[in-house]
């Protein structure tokens, strides 16, 4: 048949055949000129008949595209990206660009492996949008040798639907079960993340650089940085650097984690020697996964949303509520945007966040109930916040807006 018209643009459809064997071409042009769209044709006939005779695959793969994509972001983006890209080439790395789609099995395969890792709808959604970008880029703006956009129609990537997320506060008897059943380092990273209120992404890119003394306080707390080394890092939300102040617990397994690694603080054995944990997956292992099966914190999400590494961060959240910590005091601690607070903190703003930050120890003693929240909100969420404190907060908000512009 050749080409066929549809709307402004011309759509390919021809048999290649040799021998018995036989591929259709059943694709657009991406082109609106009936003589351009002839090279297109005339090009994608030669690749098929290659393919049938060779059978070497013609096109520029998954990637092909992000190595693209990388050689046009500037340093600063260079680390985001690659986190991105590892996660899209190990899943669809050998995929066509011009096959792929939001419905392919490998683009499936990631977003359930993904989300079995107990990775966010967020976070999956930045991959497919980074996906996204690659297939925009490699139909309206890179070119081959022959001039040739990459691909000739730009697939179709649907991102995930933001549902709410229901964090999980674990309860005392659930707490013993599931640091019973971790390895020591891992049960190490897990109560520190417990007790500081840290993302999975940020306790294992903690850096030993980053610990400071308050000599007023004889303590030491980590002020974590928005960049370093002239890249992002990870973990920190709000493009604010974020101090991280250690209750006694805390305390204690920073002690235990000296002397272990000169660069990052929590590391995983090897062979050799001690290695840093994955960017991608952080503390959420195969050993993690194994731990909150034996006990038995799968599906207390809902059906296949098991426990979380973040639901540790939600469990030192609703504990601090639990105590009567007000929420501004909350967000602070837990590295959440909070207006009323400065980054720059005097020793006795850093004392009062010590008082706070020792209350989720209290809390193991007293046992006040927690609350499970279920929020729009992600920050409010981890911090433990009910729907009433959730109303006050849009509210004071909202009143500022009108002192502001009113």
């Amino acid at each position: 048949m050749g080409l066929s018209r549809r709307g402004a643009v011309w759509h390919m459809y021809k048999a290649v055949r040799v021998g018995d064997e036989k591929i259709e071409i059943r694709e657009s042009s991406g082109q609106t000129s009936k003589r351009e769209a002839q090279k297109v044709l005339d090009k994608r006939v030669r690749e098929v008949t290659d393919e049938l005779l060779y059978g070497k695959k013609y096109g520029w793969t998954v990637a092909d595209g992000c190595a693209m994509y990388l050689e046009e972001r500037k340093p600063h983006q260079v680390k985001d990206a690659l986190y991105h890209t590892d996660v899209l080439c190990k899943f669809c790395g050998d995929v066509l660009m011009s096959k792929i789609s939001r419905y392919h099995s490998s683009v499936q395969s990631m977003i359930d492996t993904r989300r079995e890792e107990g990775v966010s709808n967020v976070t999956i959604n930045h991959h497919l949008k980074v996906l996204q970008k690659i297939l925009n880029d490699a139909c309206k703006v890179w070119k081959d040798e022959e001039g040739m956009a990459f691909i000739t129609a730009t697939p179709l990537i649907r991102l995930l639907p933001m549902e709410t997320q229901e964090g999980h506060p674990l309860t005392l008897v659930e707490e013993v079960r599931l640091f019973n059943s971790l390895p020591e380092y891992l049960r190490d990273a897990a109560s520190f993340v417990l007790n500081t209120g840290l993302r999975n992404s940020a306790a294992v890119a903690l850096r030993w650089e980053w610990e400071i003394l308050i000599p007023e306080l004889d303590v030491t707390v980590f002020d974590i940085p928005v960049t370093f080394e002239g890249n992002r890092v990870v973990g920190v939300k709000n493009g604010r650097p974020h101090r991280v102040v250690l209750n006694s617990v805390a305390r204690e397994v920073l002690e235990r984690q000296r002397g272990l690694h000169p660069e990052f603080v929590f590391t995983r054995p090897s062979r050799k020697a001690r290695k840093s944990f994955s960017g991608t997956q952080g503390l959420h292992t195969t050993a993690w996964k194994n731990a909150v099966a034996r006990a038995d914190l799968r599906d207390v999400r809902g059906e296949g949303k098991h426990f979380r590494v973040h639901d540790l961060k939600h469990t030192f959240g609703a504990r601090l509520r639990a105590m009567g910590v007000r929420l501004e005091d909350r967000k602070d601690l837990l590295g959440h945007a909070n207006g009323d607070i400065t980054t720059h903190y005097s020793a006795a703003e850093t004392e009062v966040l010590l008082t706070h930050a020792e209350k989720a120890v209290a809390w193991k003693v007293r046992k006040p109930a927690l609350a499970k929240v279920e929020s729009k909100s992600t920050a409010q969420q981890s911090a433990g916040c009910t729907e009433e404190e959730n109303h006050r907060t849009n509210s004071t908000q909202e009143s500022k807006k009108i002192s502001l512009f009113g």
